[in-house]
């Protein structure tokens, strides 16, 4: 049985600041990348407690919230219970090399 994320992932977009401050969304092997219109309305330490969260970093003009190996689970939860507009998959070494 597959491991439902949708909890989760409405979790981490409330932590930043709900759906009207997300741009897009795509993610890379581990991180879900996150363009937002307003930073500071994220929440590090509401994030950083959400089960299965195992940190968060703003890098590439990002916020990045790293999820680990099912990061592709989560990001799809993120896409169907939330409506953000999807990004897809990144390259984490050409997203990073932009810092």
């Amino acid at each position: 049985m597959a491991t439902d994320y949708s909890d989760m992932a409405q979790s981490i977009v409330a932590a930043l600041g709900g759906t009207t401050n997300i741009k897009s969304v795509a993610h890379c092997a581990t991180r879900l990348r996150f363009s937002l219109r307003v930073q500071n309305a994220a929440n590090k330490k509401t994030l950083e407690a959400i089960p299965g969260v195992l940190g968060t970093q703003i890098g590439a003009g990002t916020y990045q919230v790293l999820i680990g190996t099912n990061v592709a689970d989560v990001y799809d939860s993120v896409i169907q219970s939330t409506g953000v507009s999807a990004g897809g998959e990144v390259d984490a070494d050409e997203e990073d090399a932009k810092q």
